[in-house]
């Protein structure tokens, strides 16, 4: 029976890290261009999206991003999209 060594463990691990790294980024980027969706107030980062920018006082947020973009206007939270509507 053979064991694998160190570096090739090593190698295997960094395949499979890099392959569901590619897989999640994938999965979490949409074409929202044909969508014909709100416009997002800042660029989501890729697999989180927007979710590390709703951190501090989040009416304060969302009023910066309301005079930003308008009233209307989409977040990406990790690969899910939401519209939000303010004014209502």
């Amino acid at each position: 029976m053979t064991t694998l060594s160190a570096n090739t463990s090593r190698v295997l691990l960094g395949i499979v890290g890099g392959l569901t790294f590619c897989w999640l980024w994938k999965k979490s980027r949409r074409f929202y261009v044909i969508y014909k969706i709100p416009p997002f107030p800042v660029k989501p980062w890729p697999i989180v999206g927007n979710f590390f920018m709703l951190w501090g006082n989040l009416r304060d947020i969302m009023k910066g991003w309301r005079q930003e973009v308008g009233d209307i206007y989409s977040l990406d939270l990790v690969g899910d999209l939401h519209i939000l509507v303010n004014d209502f």
